[in-house]
């Protein structure tokens, strides 16, 4: 797993997002960040071909979430101590960083 050598302080999300965007690449995660993770709820009824497959994602996931984790300043990592998925922290720090765009266009 590669090591964060940048830090996002709340500022330059835009320019943050696309390091991010970068690194999950570099490190073969790019597809599972642009995946949305579609989990059935009653895994027993898998397939073991299937269930292997769900352990790959969930641990891919994983690494991007720590990445993301990793690549966040002491003092904005806290914005993100409820998630417990990559994507619930990517949510959580595009809605408070960029918003959509009524936000975007009140920070302004």
């Amino acid at each position: 797993m590669a090591n964060v050598i940048f830090h996002f302080y709340g500022k330059n999300y835009d320019m943050w997002k696309i390091k991010m965007m970068t690194l999950f690449k570099s490190q073969k995660l790019w597809d599972i960040v642009i995946e949305r993770l579609n989990i059935s709820k009653n895994i027993s009824t898998l397939k073991e071909a299937q269930q292997k497959e769900l352990n790959v994602k969930e641990q891919k996931d994983t690494n991007a979430f720590y990445l993301i984790q990793q690549s966040l300043a002491n003092t904005i990592f806290p914005r993100i101590t409820g998630a417990s998925t990559r994507k619930q922290a990517c949510d959580m720090l595009w809605e408070e960083f960029l918003g959509d765009s009524k936000v975007h266009t009140i920070k302004i």
